[in-house]
């Protein structure tokens, strides 16, 4: 079991992931990214950060690994398929 937080400001694939995560038995913590996240990337000590580019601008930490996501650029592209992300997201970097 692994520990993700997801950062997106669309509730619909915030509630999509944790539903297709949570399943395949991770702890995921959506986050609107409307506030700066020290605190709460620093309490739940996450293996992987799920980011949208759109939705959060400030920096993050460097020890945890990032998976940004973008309509234009990042390391997975817009539009996200639930089952499709957590099988890029287990073959990169869960394995």
């Amino acid at each position: 079991m692994k520990k993700v937080i997801y950062i997106e400001k669309e509730t619909l694939l915030r509630d999509m992931l944790k539903l297709v995560f949570s399943q395949a038995g991770h702890q995921f913590y959506p986050y609107d990214g409307s506030e700066p996240m020290d605190y709460y990337i620093s309490d739940i000590d996450p293996d992987l950060i799920i980011c949208d580019r759109d939705s959060y601008s400030a920096e993050l930490p460097s020890q945890i690994p990032v998976l940004y996501t973008s309509k234009d650029e990042g390391d997975y592209q817009k539009p996200i398929n639930g089952r499709d992300l957590l099988t890029f997201v287990t073959t990169k970097f869960f394995s």
